[in-house]
């Protein structure tokens, strides 16, 4: 842990730093030219915030801190390891030296106890993969990642294997790209399964009706004989016919006439009753 800083040892450390000396020369003498040589030039921007107060170099309120004690400084700024930005804040409050924001950077991102708290190193950066970075060789094999890469000769068989269970082209393509990979999978399956007779077999979209278009309305067209040539056309459909329900409808039948008294018209029968026992129904 750094020791405590005092003004005492700020005096003590300017008067024997050769940077400060000079700049020290520079605001008693107050030779504007002074401020031009090498060593002292940064501090010319700043000249007229400099002045001069028991031993030591003041830029308005802050202390201007020698070379010698710079690093001591930032350190304990930064005992309580809270970042750049607020150690930064927190320097440039009291005290204040060229490049002191690069300087404070570069000491903070030295400390092991930040560096162990530091979050973003966990942070998995975003990385496009090439294919070939991934494949590996194992047991005479070749894997892309833990996947099986399956030759030319054995990537039908491997298609047909995945579809046993004929559970459609989706759950098909999952199963065997969690497993193996070949260039084309997703087509090749595809490919597959779209002749399989089984999944044909019961595909339900062969039963969906297909878009018919309704009769058009006899105001919309007219020709000699309409009425009579849809029917005859209608009545040589077979599915029509198949459908008709009339066959199992009794027609309509005209009784005779009766023309003299007990005449038998027409005779039938209701039953079983009790003992198996029938009525016999004679109409006159």
């Amino acid at each position: 842990m750094p020791k405590k800083l005092t003004v005492q040892e700020v005096a003590k450390e300017t008067e024997t730093d050769p940077v400060l000396k000079q700049v020290i020369a520079a605001i008693q003498n107050q030779n504007a030219n002074a401020w031009e040589k090498p060593d002292i030039r940064q501090f010319k921007n700043v000249k007229d915030e400099l002045t001069l107060g028991q031993s030591i170099i003041l830029r308005g309120h802050r202390i201007i801190i020698p070379t010698s004690l710079q690093q001591r400084t930032i350190k304990l700024a930064h005992l309580g390891h809270q970042g750049i930005v607020k150690t930064k804040q927190l320097l440039r409050s009291k005290v204040w030296f060229p490049n002191i924001d690069k300087l404070t950077e570069q000491e903070i991102r030295k400390c092991i106890a930040c560096q162990a708290t530091d979050e973003s190193k966990y942070k998995a950066p975003l990385q496009l993969r090439d294919v070939k970075d991934e494949l590996t060789l194992g047991q005479s094999i070749i894997l892309r990642g833990h996947r099986i890469i399956i030759p030319r000769s054995l990537q039908q068989r491997t298609i047909k294997l995945a579809h046993l269970g004929h559970q459609g082209i989706v759950k098909t393509k999952q199963l065997l790209r969690s497993k193996v990979w070949f260039p084309n999978i997703d087509k090749l399956t595809e490919q597959e399964i779209r002749k399989c007779i089984a999944c044909q077999a019961t595909d339900e979209s062969k039963y969906k009706a297909p878009l018919q278009l309704r009769e058009t309305p006899r105001s919309k067209v007219w020709f000699p004989n309409i009425d009579k040539l849809t029917e005859q056309e209608i009545r040589k459909c077979i599915a029509c016919q198949a459908t008709d329900e009339s066959k199992y409808k009794a027609p309509l039948q005209l009784r005779e006439t009766p023309n003299q008294p007990f005449i038998n018209l027409d005779i039938d029968y209701a039953g079983p009753f009790q003992n198996n026992k029938y009525a016999v129904l004679q109409y006159h």
